[in-house]
């Protein structure tokens, strides 16, 4: 499920602790840990398509969200007993809280889980990836740059290149400060390495004709 950027800014807020402390997210993050040893992310409160108050609970993965959904061979749709648990303890802080009034009733609003991974994948990828373009267009014996799901892919001139530029140590060097890179923009550490492969423009002319396409697929 792809958030807002503004959704996701306010997810990474609550993330870093740079907005006011919420003390309704600790204790459902809490809550979420003890309950469902699944981490939280966020909420988000706002309305569904139809107008109705809803409440947006962010897990991380697909897997997370199956979580909260139940699958029987006449039904598929969410596990009512969990989401009900949810809007019950949310509603509970926010009274506790004083804060979000009109979630302060558990039959006022929808709950619904939501997954953000492949957003802040998204996002640490796009800031990594221009940070890593900047570099990279600095060494002039770097013909061509693509990245494909998060895998660097470097071209050099030619096929005897690779071999060249692995022996010499530029290579080496050209992939430790693409990891550091990524490093320091994956502060919530959700992206998996997938690496720097180095080739060349003779390979993708010779093998692929010339296609990014065919070259990635």
């Amino acid at each position: 499920m792809f958030l807002k950027k503004e959704e996701v800014d306010q997810v990474m807020d609550q993330m870093r602790g740079t907005q006011q402390p919420d003390a309704v997210l600790e204790g459902l993050q809490a809550f979420f840990e003890d309950r469902y040893s699944c981490r939280l992310y966020g909420y988000l409160c706002d309305r569904s398509a139809l107008g109705k108050l809803r409440l947006r609970f962010l897990v991380y993965s697909n897997e997370d969200y199956e979580r909260f959904c139940k699958h029987t061979a006449k039904v598929s749709g969410y596990h009512e007993k969990r989401i009900r648990a949810v809007r019950e303890e949310f509603s509970r802080l926010c009274v506790e809280n004083q804060v979000h009034e009109s979630y302060q009733d558990p039959s006022a609003y929808l709950a619904v889980p939501a997954t953000v991974g492949d957003d802040l994948v998204k996002r640490v990828q796009d800031l990594a990836e221009g940070r890593i373009r900047e570099y990279l267009n600095t060494i002039s014996v770097i013909c061509k740059v693509s990245f494909f799901f998060g895998t660097v892919h470097i071209f050099y001139e030619k096929d005897d290149d690779i071999e060249w530029y692995r022996t010499s140590g530029l290579s080496q060097d050209i992939e430790d400060q693409i990891m550091r890179m990524k490093s320091e923009v994956d502060e919530f550490h959700v992206c998996e390495d997938a690496g720097v492969v180095f080739t060349s423009i003779q390979t993708l002319n010779e093998k692929y004709g010339g296609s990014m396409y065919h070259y990635h697929h």
